[in-house]
């Protein structure tokens, strides 16, 4: 999902089950790629927290923009790599 405009809660679970904010995205911001490139259910929730504009966009268009836009799949893999980053540090430890 592409954000035009308004801002968007990004929530997920901790290990006890209760709702912990991860960001805040608003304008020209995305969410859902790591479903995509996982190829994995989500694992996150959003929430409109303002009136908003969404663009969805499907797992060939997304395959497709990374294909042709170079500087697009630069922006995607580098907010990948830090969403992966951010999940493996507040993950909490096994036991």
């Amino acid at each position: 999902y592409i954000i035009k405009h308004g801002m968007v809660k990004i929530s997920g679970k901790d290990e006890h089950g209760i709702d912990q904010q991860i960001a805040v995205l608003s304008d020209d911001s995305f969410f859902g790629e790591m479903a995509f490139v996982l190829e994995a259910p989500r694992n996150a929730t959003a929430t409109a927290i303002s009136e908003c504009e969404v663009f969805e966009l499907k797992k060939s268009a997304f395959m497709k923009l990374l294909e042709s836009s170079p500087n697009g799949a630069a922006k995607i893999s580098t907010a990948f790599m830090g969403r992966l980053k951010d999940n493996e540090k507040n993950r909490p430890a096994k036991k």
